[in-house]
């Protein structure tokens, strides 16, 4: 057994210079391990950095996933009851059918309003982290971001502390 950690100890040094483990060693585990390794054979200063920036992706991506469904509840609350007090008036001037149609249109409208507001919003929320942490992104980079659907920026949200580059951001833009 102790013979096998020296060859992964020296493998170790390899994969530094690599990125990549021979065939015999790609496993999960084993990958997991070597991450954890390279982590704590790192000086204290260069550890303590890497921690806080795991903890400041952490943080961050659970401040947006937060912001997110912050803002849909707000803007669906907020289109409701403009929507309610919409279709309270209009009914009484032109009859209960039409004042319930117009506030219904009114309704979606300001919540589409509403909600691509909130989209807005995430979307430059998402940009200030990916920067923070990839480095400034060309302008097609940021125009592919602030063009993404909202189902598609709740997706990036889930899997943004796993973008370790802006190779994998393109990847995952393309």
């Amino acid at each position: 057994m102790g013979g096998e950690l020296c060859s992964i100890s020296l493998q170790c040094r390899t994969v530094r210079k690599r990125q990549h483990l021979p065939h015999a060693l790609e496993t999960p585990e084993i990958r997991k391990a070597l991450k954890e390794l390279l982590v704590v054979s790192q000086d204290d200063l260069a550890r303590e950095r890497y921690e806080a920036s795991l903890r400041l992706q952490r943080d961050e991506a659970s401040r947006l996933y937060s912001a997110l469904r912050q803002g849909r509840e707000e803007g669906r609350e907020q289109g409701r009851k403009e929507g309610r007090e919409e279709g309270r008036e209009q009914g009484r001037k032109e009859g209960r059918e039409e004042g319930r149609e117009e506030g219904r249109k009114e309704v979606r409208e300001e919540a589409r309003k509403v909600r691509e507001e909130a989209r807005e919003k995430v979307a430059s929320m998402i940009l200030v982290f990916l920067r923070q942490t990839l480095g400034d992104l060309n302008d097609e980079t940021a125009t592919k971001v602030n063009s993404l659907e909202f189902e598609r920026l709740e997706q990036l949200v889930s899997v943004i502390h796993s973008i370790k580059s802006q190779d994998e951001l393109h990847s995952w833009l393309a």
